[in-house]
């Protein structure tokens, strides 16, 4: 029976699958090098699924998980996820999405609850105008503005954290540069959007520097007016134009969540030809260049088969009508694009990377690794200076240690050889 069960799983071609899948990953197989359990890897798991999918973290190892000591954890993470089910695919689900892990904790102070659910209603929990207008300024430092009647209109915390990412996808200016916080005495820090190209404060933004005004970079596109860049070099030359309009000339500190440090680096390379000088261009997780035609192959197709769909089913949960949907997509096709076909050139100044140490954990030949043959290292003509911080790609952005050492890299840069 047991040589039958390894003939099937030989033999078993997976089918891509639309809905929403919740795989529980046991910890202890990362340390022991069981790969062929990570759904995250190139080919696992995660490839075959085009709807949500949440990796759920369990302690043990495969074939422990769910026996004692460890089956208590397991059966509670299980009873919370099949609790969170209600059988409407158009909620958002909170756990595992930025802002509404930011929601959830924003309420439970504001409110002095120990615990909000996706149904709770902020009234009935004992919230009033005054904290209503706490809740709103909080916001503010994440970079939305809502009004007090954002509550009346979505009362529940997974109706709020909706009305969240609507406010996000829903521009009033069709320029690139945000001034997310231009106050300050400091060289200003400019940060290249990621490559669903928005802008957003995430938690590392929030503990930068007070002093150092920060500004953002967003692509265009998202009016439905103006087509996107598909080029690198269209990409930096305009958002060149932008920083000059608060900062005419150099040094110049510049930055790239993900795909955004690909740009930002170009960005330095234009700047260096005009005669500016560049201080620092820092690459946070920044996908490594696709150097053969194999490789840009690969990495189109994953978006047009895997990437493209799930994004459309996940942008559509939000609440955002198709044409905005569609139009969001459209921007986040010509930036894989831009990534995809982009040819690196040789930089002659300093470039810090900034690398998630989990993803190296589970693949150390992950496109986020600078260090491997074909990597940024390669093109930085002074070396790469790559720092580790806690997280993954997904997670990284949210922890206080990413905003601790880009504080010290910029102070540091200012004053004194780093």
């Amino acid at each position: 029976r047991l040589e039958s069960h390894r003939t099937i799983l030989k033999e078993y071609q997976p089918q891509k699958y639309s809905g929403r899948v919740v795989y529980f990953s046991a910890e202890e197989n990362q340390e022991l090098g069981w790969t062929q359990f990570d759904p995250m890897q190139p080919e696992g798991w995660n490839d075959w699924v085009t709807g949500e999918f949440e990796v759920v973290k369990v302690p043990g190892r495969h074939g422990t998980f769910y026996n004692p000591p460890h089956v208590e954890v397991y059966a509670r993470k299980l009873n919370a996820c099949l609790e969170s089910v209600d059988g409407s695919t158009q909620n958002i689900r909170v756990a595992g999405n930025f802002f509404g892990e930011r929601m959830m904790e924003i309420w439970q102070q504001v409110l002095e609850v120990p615990m909000v659910r996706e149904t709770d209603n902020f009234f009935e929990l004992g919230g009033n105008s005054l904290k209503a207008m706490t809740v709103i300024a909080e916001l503010e430092q994440l970079g939305i503005t809502l009004e007090p009647s954002a509550f009346a209109e979505a009362p529940t915390l997974e109706a709020f954290t909706r009305l969240i990412y609507r406010t996000r996808w829903d521009f009033s200016s069709s320029r690139s540069l945000v001034s997310i916080h231009p106050e300050g005495t400091k060289t200003p820090l400019f940060l290249v959007h990621h490559i669903g190209g928005n802008v957003f404060c995430p938690l590392f933004t929030q503990q930068l520097d007070c002093d150092r005004p920060l500004y953002g970079l967003r692509a265009i596109g998202f009016d439905g007016q103006q087509a996107p860049f598909t080029r690198i070099e269209d990409m930096a030359a305009h958002y060149i134009r932008e920083i000059q309009t608060v900062q005419p000339h150099g040094p110049y500190l510049l930055a790239g969540m993900c795909m955004g440090g690909n740009v930002a680096l170009e960005m330095a390379q234009q700047l260096q030809r005009q005669g500016e000088s560049v201080s620092l261009v820092v690459m946070m997780d920044s996908p490594n260049p696709c150097l053969t035609e194999q490789q840009r192959e690969r990495r189109w197709q994953h978006w047009l088969t895997v990437g493209k769909q799930k994004k459309r089913e996940q942008f559509s949960g939000y609440g955002l009508s198709p044409q905005k949907v569609e139009t969001i997509l459209k921007v986040m096709e010509a930036n894989h694009r831009v990534w995809i076909h982009q040819v690196p050139q040789m930089y002659s100044g300093r470039v810090v990377f900034f690398s998630g140490m989990e993803n190296h954990a589970r693949n150390p030949q992950h496109q986020y690794n600078p260090i491997q043959p074909g990597g940024w290292h390669e093109f930085v003509a002074s070396g790469l200076e790559v720092y580790p911080v806690s997280g993954d790609h997904i997670t990284m952005w949210s922890q206080s240690e990413l905003a601790r050492k880009l504080n010290a890299c910029l102070e540091a840069i200012e004053s004194q050889p780093f």
